[in-house]
């Protein structure tokens, strides 16, 4: 936890609250599967390096690592759950 002084969402009066910001890196569809294995061995072994996991933290951002898949999934996931968000606040396209 980044902020332990700070009250959960819950605690806060939010219960059910669910909302994490995360930031990763993509390749356009297509991308030969040998390359995003490359890459995303690449990506966690950085995300592993001391100092990058040091200064992060500092940021207040939890470095992960893990595969390509599972971030894949992470996405789908998130897609339906902000859809909901941005048609319940009546947001439209310019």
């Amino acid at each position: 936890m980044t902020a332990p002084d700070l009250p959960t969402m819950a605690e806060a009066g939010i219960p059910g609250y669910d909302a994490v910001g995360w930031f990763g890196i993509v390749a356009p569809a297509g991308t030969p599967r040998d390359a995003i294995r490359k890459l995303n061995g690449e990506v966690n072994r950085v995300m592993r390096m001391p100092e990058i996991r040091e200064k992060s933290l500092a940021l207040g951002a939890e470095p992960a690592t893990g595969m390509a898949e599972e971030f894949g999934a992470l996405i789908a996931a998130e897609i339906p759950k902000w859809g909901q968000a941005v048609r319940a606040s009546g947001a439209k396209a310019n």
